[in-house]
């Protein structure tokens, strides 16, 4: 029976890296860490029940897993104090069953972030929570909870609601003036790819978002819950251009969709080239079942136009 385990932890790991071939293989890539906890557990066992074939196969399986994640996974630290020279933007997916607003808006004031991009945000939610967040009086916000809300504590211009595909969510698109400079944000809530016409939308919604950001000539983020993690081969395929803020320079795993047995990382902040991100984190919880990721970033000066 463990010898089995082994063997389907690797199957299981083989299909999320052939990933490329099909999206229902696709979706084994998300669990690449739980696959690097398993294999670690079974290399023991099997070291125990002296099979030395499959104990020397399961900590193999553990480096194959784990080297994706060499790169982001740094040990905990304490992020760094709001500072006026960078830019700190925060998203979270709020959770529409989540009505405890108050602690949500008292979590956003306390964060001094320069801008904030909300998912799963119901008119009504919004609402109140527009009246709780005074340090943040500039918003954009899509009256389709599937999408997105942007809060500034800086002015706004250009908004616009970007279509991502057919009958999907839209994307929240602004300008923001940030002390004399314009930033372009781009928030955004993609499906859930767990049936094949959930994962048709998201693959349009990926490519509408790789389409603009590589037609774009000025510094931009994009921020949200993009219901896949970074290894995953459809991400690569139209975001290799772009730089995730937490793999750059996250501390500690980065999980930000948590539940009982599991976590992964499906919420990103992505950046241009001309961004530097200097920092980057997840916070603790505040009643939803993502967690707060933060990106303190450096960006470019670019006047506005006169």
């Amino acid at each position: 029976m463990a010898a089995a385990a082994v063997a389907l932890a690797w199957l299981a790991l083989l299909a999320g890296m052939l990933g490329e071939h099909g999206w229902a293989l696709d979706l084994f890539s998300h669990f690449r860490i739980h696959y690097v906890a398993a294999f670690a557990a079974l290399a023991g066992l099997m070291l125990w029940m002296r099979r030395p074939v499959f104990a020397l196969a399961a900590p193999v399986g553990a480096a194959v897993g784990a080297a994706p994640a060499v790169a982001y996974v740094q040990p905990f630290a304490s992020p760094a104090e709001a500072s006026a020279e960078r830019f700190r933007l925060v998203s979270l997916n709020v959770w529409y069953r989540n009505h405890d607003l108050v602690r949500i808006a008292a979590f956003l004031e306390d964060a001094q972030a320069d801008a904030v991009v909300l998912q799963e945000l119901s008119p009504s939610q919004a609402r109140t929570l527009t009246g709780l967040l005074p340090s943040y009086p500039y918003a954009h916000v899509d009256p389709d909870m599937r999408g997105a809300a942007v809060y500034s504590r800086w002015p706004l211009s250009a908004t616009q609601w970007k279509p991502l595909a057919e009958g999907a969510s839209r994307g929240a698109y602004v300008h923001i003036d940030w002390r004399g400079s314009r930033i372009a944000l781009l928030g955004v809530h993609l499906h859930w790819p767990i049936v094949g016409r959930e994962a048709r939308i998201q693959r349009e919604q990926l490519s509408s978002i790789g389409v603009m950001t590589r037609a774009h000539d000025e510094p931009l983020l994009v921020a949200g819950d993009f219901n896949l993690p970074e290894e995953r081969a459809i991400y690569r395929r139209h975001w290799a251009d772009l730089r995730n803020a937490f793999s750059r320079s996250g501390l500690g795993t980065g999980y930000s969709k948590q539940t009982s047995f599991w976590g992964s990382r499906i919420d990103h902040i992505l950046t241009t080239a001309d961004i530097v991100t200097e920092q980057a984190w997840t916070a603790q919880g505040v009643g939803s079942d993502h967690l707060p990721v933060f990106a303190d970033l450096s960006l470019p000066v670019r006047p506005q136009a006169l």
